[in-house]
């Protein structure tokens, strides 16, 4: 898994398209520092395809402009082992 950090307000969009060739439930504005969990991703030009973990608008596969996503190795939180009593 992977996480994606928005560095500047940006879109999610259903195909690599202009904006203005989208309809409005086409498109998502996510703002900078909001952080997406991704399944998987793949590069197709200036985008990412990217399948989210937990979709949005009924959607788990969008598009994302490159140049404004930071990608990092999801890190799960390693729980203390339980105390051992003898």
């Amino acid at each position: 898994m992977f996480v994606f950090t928005v560095t500047a307000d940006t879109f999610l969009k259903v195909r690599p398209s202009e904006l203005a060739e989208l309809a409005e439930d086409e498109k998502l504005l996510i703002q900078v520092k909001s952080v997406l969990e991704v399944i998987s991703y793949i590069e197709e030009e200036e985008y990412y395809r990217i399948i989210l973990k937990n979709s949005i608008k009924g959607k788990d596969t969008w598009f994302v402009r490159k140049k404004y996503i930071e990608i990092s190795a999801w890190k799960k939180k390693l729980q203390p082992p339980p105390n051992i009593q003898i």
